[in-house]
């Protein structure tokens, strides 16, 4: 698949996950007790054979250049800069924020012009899931098509207001129509995640730059649907958007459940990560841990069900959790209660404090704060 060059987008928003994203991006926010978002997107064009990467860096670069380093937990450590952070691009459109800002492409249009690969695949970088790129690729190519949509079968419960549905044509299985919730009479939903020709893409921005917008790559490609042959790729597997706190909660207390751990955690491929080593968790006497994550380094004391903890986090005596996350190097104090509760990386809570969330509004506690 060396044809393909990959590129994660990032958010513009910066709050999108609220104290969670005050002073990091959304492609790095922890996840399953080990993870950043990024690492799912990333890991699954690695495991594709894809040996140039672009991520859409943003203000709060910091974070992201910490946990990315040179690439080498991805094999995308080497002499061609197998890995980049790009220029993010500036959003011209203040009503609304575009499905993929095609400003991140102009700004960075010297990188796109010196890669020698003809496709270009494009992912957000808050999509859980582990999708076989391989076999995208190959079906893009096969098929002949200008771009290619991974796509879900429609399903109205799980519909997300900023989810875009599309249309695919029985007869010819070509996408031809793209709309939003309320005007499209659509039977799939796009995932997020596309293959374009790089020549198209290129064409596409430069000409936004020219006449000064759309800047929406998914306005510009709907507008000239009739001119394009857009393919789907139909994905079955799981698959999550992070875009808000309460889908974040749900999406990690799914990784609890058998079956969504062994698909993306399990099997050939590998979702890859830093690799961070500590001395394995000690389980003191008394400690009751039941259906959770724990990573390593940890020090418990107390009760722990249904939930995910991060590296190096210290309970104490008594503490009960349930239902909830708590990130890297947090200390619990004795006789604490945490019920729904997400714990940014090294909060304190003191003895006897009581936390109390719902799973549809769970309490979100910004890194580094100090409880009781």
């Amino acid at each position: 698949m060396y044809n393909t060059v990959g590129i994660i987008t990032n958010k513009p928003r910066s709050n999108i996950l609220s104290d969670l994203t005050m002073r990091r991006s959304i492609n790095t926010v922890p996840f399953g007790g080990r993870y950043r978002l990024i690492d799912f997107a990333l890991s699954n064009m690695v495991n594709a054979g894809i040996q140039k990467i672009g991520v859409i860096g943003s203000n709060k670069y910091r974070a992201l250049v910490e946990h990315l380093g040179t690439g080498q937990e991805w094999s995308l450590s080497r002499k061609n800069q197998g890995l980049m952070i790009l220029n993010s691009g500036v959003n011209f459109q203040f009503d609304k924020t575009p499905k993929i800002n095609l400003q991140d492409f102009s700004a960075n249009i010297s990188y796109f012009e010196q890669v020698n690969q003809e496709n270009i695949l494009i992912s957000e970088s808050d999509l859980i899931c582990k999708i076989n790129y391989k076999d995208v690729i190959e079906s893009h190519i096969n098929s002949g098509a200008d771009i290619t949509f991974v796509c879900k079968k429609f399903e109205e419960q799980c519909l997300d207001c900023s989810d875009v549905k599309v249309k695919v044509d029985e007869h010819s299985g070509r996408i031809i129509e793209i709309g939003d919730n309320g005007n499209c009479d659509c039977n799939h939903v796009f995932l997020d995640m596309m293959i374009i020709k790089k020549g198209l893409l290129l064409k596409i921005a430069n000409r936004s730059d020219e006449l000064g917008g759309p800047w929406d790559l998914i306005e510009v490609i709907s507008k000239n649907i009739g001119g394009l042959n857009i393919k789907p790729y139909i994905f079955e597997g799981y698959y999550y958007k992070v875009n808000s706190v309460q889908k974040y909660f749900k999406c990690s207390m799914d990784l609890l459940k058998k079956e969504v751990k062994q698909e993306l955690f399990l099997g050939e491929d590998k979702i890859y990560t830093k690799v961070d080593d500590n001395h394995p968790t000690r389980y003191l006497n008394p400690s009751y841990t039941n259906n959770s994550l724990v990573a390593s380094g940890c020090i418990l004391n107390g009760q722990i069900r249904n939930s995910i903890i991060f590296r190096q986090v210290e309970t104490g005596i008594d503490s009960k959790i349930s239902d909830s996350i708590i990130m890297n190097k947090c200390k619990i104090g004795k006789n604490a209660v945490l019920e729904n509760v997400i714990l940014d990386k090294e909060v304190e809570i003191g003895e006897g404090v009581v936390l109390r969330g719902k799973p549809e509004a769970p309490v979100v506690i910004r890194e580094r704060c100090k409880i009781g």
